[in-house]
């Protein structure tokens, strides 16, 4: 046994809780140096739950409208001073960029501050350098995402977000195995991160791959139906294979718009 611990306090101070926890558990590994926990206010129970309610909708929302919007603004009206709440806001604000027909913009001209308000309040925090490294990928600062991917990935080991936008990065580095490395063990750490398990089969056909990718199209026509309707009918594109049939899906994917 590595650790043992206890801790009490009200269902408001469960994030501070769940950092004292990761801190003393690194510490006891002798991973992360010992330097003083910032201290932070209790958060409104209602956000945290409004907090888990919207990650839990952008899971499976991918392609769609809202995907966890509403909840994420109504958990920062109460929580404005909530880092982690604000850095999942940014990136829902981001991810609807993906929707076809969204203000790309205006949904970036949005996100720009509440992430870096989110980082100027928890730098120490793996979750707003995932959500600025997301932003800048998006405005198209490659190089300034990277960055912000590898701050989060040394921050957060845990964060299965940070592993997934930083194989995205390598992706389109074609740097095809680091990327599968990364997104598997970003889908190994939060299965319902689809938008991962869609790269990592679109990683795994171009290496060839093909049992693997066909593996997972599996695992998300259970997962992410939608999601699966569309990948299945791509999977062509990245790595031929006669095998792959699109099934009748009473779900409408619409187009991902890409971007």
């Amino acid at each position: 046994q590595i650790w043992a611990g206890r801790f009490s306090g009200t269902v408001g101070d469960l994030l501070l809780l769940a950092d004292r926890a990761a801190r003393e558990i690194a510490e006891a590994a002798g991973a992360a140096a010992r330097t003083p926990m910032p201290s932070r206010p209790g958060v409104d129970p209602r956000a945290l739950e409004l907090h888990a309610r919207a990650r839990r909708s952008s899971s499976f929302a991918a392609f769609d409208a809202t995907g966890g919007l509403p909840e994420i603004e109504e958990a920062a009206s109460l929580a404005p001073s909530e880092p982690r709440i604000l850095a999942t806001y940014g990136m829902l604000l981001v991810k609807e960029t993906f929707r076809m027909g969204a203000d790309l913009a205006s949904l970036l001209v949005r996100a720009r501050p509440i992430v870096e308000r989110a980082i100027d309040l928890a730098p120490e925090l793996p979750e707003p350098w995932v959500a600025l490294a997301q932003l800048r990928m998006s405005t198209g600062e490659t190089a300034a995402g990277a960055r912000a991917a590898r701050r989060a990935l040394r921050g957060g080991p845990s964060v299965a977000e940070a592993h997934e936008i930083a194989g995205r990065i390598l992706a389109e580095a074609d740097r095809l195995e680091d990327a599968r490395a990364l997104m598997s063990r970003a889908v190994w750490l939060d299965e319902l991160l689809n938008l991962a398990q869609v790269d990592l089969v679109r990683v795994l056909a171009l290496l060839g791959r093909r049992a693997e990718a066909l593996a997972h199209i599996d695992r998300l026509e259970t997962l992410a139906p939608r999601q699966h309707v569309v990948v299945a009918s791509r999977y062509d594109r990245w790595g031929p294979d006669a095998g792959v049939v699109v099934p009748d899906s009473p779900c409408d994917p619409g187009t991902p718009g890409e971007r």
